[in-house]
C-alpha cells in the first residue's frame, strides 16, 4: 500500500473538551501501524501537539490526554511560545 492509499480511521472518541475554559480538539486516529493509535491536540490558538507514543487502544489516547491535564495542567497546552511541549509531545 503506498502514501496514496493509506486511510486513516479516525475514533469516535474525537472530541472538543473544555477543561478551565478552554476548548481543546482532541483527536484519535490509527496510524499506519495496525492497532496503534495517534493522539493530537490542537489547542485553541490552533497550535498542535502529537503525542510521541502509540497507544494500543483509542481509550488508552484518550486517559493520555486527561493524564496531561492532571499532571501538566492547561497551561502547557496553551503557551504557543515554548520551545519544549510537555513530556512525550512533539509540537506541529
Amino acid at each position: 500500500m503506498n502514501d496514496a492509499e493509506f486511510e486513516l480511521i479516525t475514533s469516535p472518541l474525537s472530541q472538543s473538551i473544555e477543561v478551565a475554559g478552554h476548548t481543546f480538539d482532541v483527536q484519535i486516529y490509527n496510524s499506519e501501524k495496525p492497532g496503534l493509535w495517534i493522539l493530537e491536540v490542537v489547542n485553541p490558538n490552533g497550535s498542535s501537539f502529537v503525542w510521541d507514543e502509540h497507544f494500543p487502544s483509542e481509550q488508552h489516547a484518550l486517559d493520555a490526554f486527561w493524564a496531561c491535564m492532571r499532571e501538566e495542567g492547561v497551561g502547557e497546552l496553551l503557551d504557543d511560545t515554548t520551545t519544549t511541549p510537555p513530556a512525550n509531545l512533539a509540537r506541529h
